[in-house]
């Protein structure tokens, strides 16, 4: 280059000169102090590599010399070094592509495993896909706390970096950790964590199945809590939102739909549902979808009165029962097959699925599974005129819903037991709980309005 064009205002059209000589003097294993004499001081040498104060050419040049190149050579080594970081940044998200790819067909060991070996570019772009998909492997593998660490990093990497948003690996970390919380048990910090990762969405952003995870996974968490009408509006908004939707989104969102339906009383339209979702579960090959909307299906039927027909879609999904991976939805089956016995006298059976289902839900940890399975169990025990068992089913399903601020379900169980201790003729617990009852209606009512309000 000629020696006469070359001046400072050249060096700001070279922006990470100085970030490329630090880089270059880190390489050398040298410290700033190993480099400082009387015409360069560590000061100087700072704010070359930090640009943080504008420096003389001179300096510049004087500074280069003494890391063994020439101020000319500067902007080939920049362009050469650009290249590289441009081919290092494609190859790292291709393999965070691969990554996720086999987190979800080979499972999270192999891409725990892969995460732990690759040497990730420097920058907070990366640093924010690694601790994310670290938090979603440890997640995977049941380490909560470490997990909402990862998470917690992630996040506050793009509360520094704002213009990260766009990735919506901000809503998708908001999605993971309501996972967490709901998988905990704490359904109500689910819903928060839910509702911050919908105010981060961006529309035009990547990862746009972020927003119909967070859309369905509230909607879940709200018929949970019995706060149905909210749930189903929710549901619907999938249906007819604008942006494609997966066929695992549309097969979830029709199984929940059709739960609504059922808990309404709305059973045609539930069976519907679960026929329209159920082809396109058949047309994917999604076994564990077909299985639920069978199961939901049967329960429909069982509601009309329709035995028949209920105990044909139970037939059928008993024969896929051993490829369900899902505990929930083999604890799913026994507990509607259960209540099926109990409407046909098959009292026994009945009561043995019921357990099935129970023991299910312990084992996941599922309030509500639980909840659903001791309430049968309960009417079952009416059904067999053992009050004093049907009260030990209820207290246990009232304990679980009160604990947790289930108040719905909480409501629903207070009256029951009122009603067992009013046949036993033990007046002071029938009082009890018939206060409780009034008590958790009112609160569900505040709350609804509440939320009614907020909405």
């Amino acid at each position: 280059m000629n020696l006469n064009v070359w001046d400072g205002d050249l060096l700001e059209q070279m922006p990470g000169y100085g970030e490329y000589l630090r880089k270059r003097r880190k390489e050398q294993g040298l410290r700033i102090g190993d480099l400082t004499d009387r015409q360069i001081s560590s000061a100087t040498i700072s704010h070359i590599e930090t640009g943080k104060k504008r420096v003389g050419i001179e300096k510049v040049r004087y500074y280069c010399s003494k890391l063994g190149l020439e101020i000319e050579e500067l902007p080939r080594y920049l362009l050469k070094e650009r290249k590289q970081k441009e081919q290092t940044a494609e190859e790292t998200m291709l393999f965070l592509q691969w990554v996720e790819f086999i987190f979800y067909s080979l499972g999270v060991q192999e891409s725990w495993r892969m995460l732990r070996k690759m040497k990730w570019p420097d920058g907070d772009f990366f640093a924010m896909h690694n601790h994310f998909f670290r938090g979603k492997c440890l997640s995977a593998k049941g380490k909560w706390e470490k997990a909402f660490d990862q998470f917690q990093h992630a996040l506050n990497i793009i509360k520094r970096n704002p213009e990260f948003l766009s990735t919506n690996i901000a809503a998708s970390i908001c999605y993971e950790v309501a996972q967490l919380y709901f998988q905990q048990n704490q359904i109500h910090k689910a819903l928060e964590w839910t509702d911050r990762g919908l105010s981060f969405f961006q529309e035009n952003g990547q990862r746009k199945e972020a927003l119909f995870l967070l859309l369905l996974s509230k909607a879940n968490y709200l018929e949970r809590l019995m706060r149905t009408e909210e749930a189903s509006a929710i549901t619907e908004s999938i249906f007819t939102y604008p942006l494609r939707v997966s066929s695992d989104i549309l097969l979830r969102a029709f199984a929940l739909k059709a739960r609504i339906c059922n808990h309404n009383q709305q059973f045609e339209e539930a069976i519907d549902l679960t026929k329209k979702g159920i082809s396109l579960a058949q047309s994917e090959g999604k076994v564990d979808r077909c299985f639920e909307l069978m199961v939901i299906q049967a329960s429909s039927f069982k509601h009309l009165g329709k035995i028949r027909l209920a105990e044909i879609c139970f037939a059928t999904a008993a024969k896929f029962e051993t490829r369900i991976a899902s505990p929930r939805l083999t604890a799913l089956y026994h507990k509607e097959l259960g209540f099926l016995h109990l409407m046909t006298d098959q009292i026994q059976e009945g009561k043995e699925h019921l357990n099935r289902a129970l023991h299910l839900a312990e084992q996941m940890n599922d309030l509500v599974s639980r909840y659903e399975a001791l309430n049968a169990l309960g009417e079952w025990s009416i059904q067999q005129n053992e009050m004093e068992e049907a009260v030990k089913y209820f207290t246990e399903a009232y304990d679980l819903m009160e604990n947790h601020g289930y108040s719905r379900q909480e409501k629903e169980i207070a009256l029951k037991l009122a009603k067992c201790f009013e046949q036993l003729g033990e007046q002071q617990q029938h009082q009890h709980f018939l206060s409780k009852y009034y008590q958790s209606s009112t609160e569900f009512i505040q709350h609804h309005d509440q939320s009614v309000s907020q909405s």
